[in-house]
């Protein structure tokens, strides 16, 4: 099948020779190459069908050679039916309505297309056939109105030509009211008395009411959008009626087969067919172009898991403790003779005992680690003030002082050592010192030089520095 664009037609391409000597299976052959998906030459190739049925007359095999005057038939049919022969591009599409007539009337032939396919054609007979292409004329008018239809069928003076727009508009208003009439008649009855929808209604809730051409629609609250008439006020359709089937189907054609969501919004912007997010699903599930189409994702297959994630173990076997922080304090009373003995009791339970107790808890798993400890302390510990909270927190600067020791004291006595480790492979307490707090001057520290620096909290910088006589073999291994 070829299109040439200038005349607009479809044609048909066809590569047959005339022989002296046919066989049976070789006319087989090439009808067989006459490829016609869509039906448009069908009277043509009905033709060479009825020509193989006459073969089966003369009784020959499938390698025997055709008759001579059954030849000559062949020759001519490859002359006059397969020599040239375009169709018009623009496809007649059938129209069906079903309504109830009184009467039957009879088709004569030169009505019926369905003779033109039963009894074939040649190709320059078909392609001028306006019956083939177009169908009888007392249809080609208001064939979806049945008032114009009967009027059609019963006076011998039709109209004819194609359907117009306005033609088209009051078909589809006609058969929407046909199917309200029947599905919503209790509520169409009541509005027609200038009543309300009944409570029980499914249409209740969506305010309905007739329009001028008596068709139910929506009422809501978009009445003073600047929305199209049919936007603010959609038509109702029924739940799972075949003209809201149809119309889901068109929509999803026209939108190249979109998803289920998208469908609904394009309905939604002139219809508001009940229970229609099931309707349009179901569409969607249907469709077998959507299902051949469908992408199909592929599961990647997920790699094994760590020994860790799948061995049941105790907790605090794999992980490591790196410092204990005690911040916790609480402030309470002021001087001796206005505070009570309660209040000194829970300042020293919370700032003192409080980090004792946190920090022997957890010695095994800092000894594990190789863990420290960081007891923080206040400014106000060092002040001589009569307060519960400074003497609490000063008597947590001198716990944190008699456990920890130095850093000269510890490199005077293991110089080449790790800091946290002693010779016997024992856990040190190795405090931090901060020069805000603990360090009013950098002269106790001696000679030192910086090697790293980090940020360990908010305001708060962590320095690492290498002092003594650490920081005099650095010097000379750079010089």
């Amino acid at each position: 099948m070829l299109w040439k664009s200038h005349p607009d037609e479809l044609t048909f391409k066809v590569s047959v020779k005339k022989k002296d000597s046919l066989t049976k299976r070789e006319v087989l052959s090439q009808i067989a190459r006459l490829y016609d998906p869509l039906g448009t030459i069908g009277p043509v190739i009905a033709k060479a069908k009825i020509f193989i049925q006459s073969l089966w007359l003369h009784k020959l095999d499938c390698n025997d050679n055709l008759p001579t005057k059954v030849l000559q038939v062949w020759n001519d049919f490859l002359v006059n039916s397969l020599k040239g022969g375009g169709t018009p591009s623009v496809l007649p599409t059938s129209r069906f309505f079903f309504i109830n007539l009184y009467k039957w009337r009879h088709v004569s032939e030169k009505c019926n297309p369905a003779d033109v396919l039963s009894r074939g054609a040649d190709a320059k007979y078909l392609r001028d056939n306006d019956l083939w292409w177009q169908g009888p004329e007392f249809l080609l008018r208001d064939i979806t109105d049945p008032e114009e239809f009967l009027k059609n069928c019963l006076h011998k003076t039709v109209e004819t030509g194609f359907l117009t727009a306005t033609e088209l508009d009051n078909a589809e208003k006609l058969l929407i009211k046909q199917v309200q009439s029947t599905t919503f008649a209790k509520e169409i009855t009541a509005l027609q008395d200038g009543k309300s929808v009944p409570v029980s209604s499914k249409l209740k809730s969506l305010d309905p009411f007739l329009d001028s051409n008596s068709i139910l629609r929506v009422g809501g609250r978009l009445k003073n959008s600047n929305l199209e008439y049919d936007a603010k006020h959609q038509i109702i359709l029924s739940n799972g009626h075949k003209i809201t089937k149809l119309i889901f189907e068109f929509y999803h054609k026209k939108c190249l087969h979109a998803g289920a969501q998208g469908l609904l919004h394009q309905v939604r912007l002139r219809y508001w067919p009940l229970n229609g997010k099931s309707t349009s699903r179901m569409i969607v599930h249907n469709c077998a172009i959507c299902y051949k189409n469908k992408q199909v994702i592929a599961d990647q297959i997920m790699g094994n898991l760590p020994k860790e994630r799948v061995t049941p173990i105790s907790a605090f076997t794999n992980c490591e403790l790196w410092a204990i922080i005690n911040n916790a304090g609480i402030q309470q009373g002021f001087f001796l003779e206005l505070s009570s003995i309660q209040d000194f009791k829970d300042s020293l339970e919370v700032n003192t005992l409080g980090p004792a107790r946190v920090t022997k808890a957890f010695l095994p798993l800092l000894r594990q680690c190789r863990g420290r400890v960081i007891n923080m302390a206040s400014v106000i510990g060092g002040m001589k003030l009569h307060k519960w909270f400074s003497n609490t927190r000063r008597l947590t600067r001198c716990t944190t002082r008699s456990l920890g020791i130095s850093v000269g004291d510890l490199l005077a006595e293991h110089p080449s050592s790790d800091p946290a480790t002693s010779g016997s492979g024992k856990m040190v307490m190795l405090p931090e010192f901060c020069g805000k707090i603990h360090l009013k001057v950098s002269s106790p520290i001696g000679r030192f030089i910086i090697s790293s620096e980090e940020e360990a909290a908010k305001e708060t910088r962590r320095i690492v520095s290498l002092v003594d006589s650490e920081s005099t073999k650095a010097i000379r291994r750079s010089e």
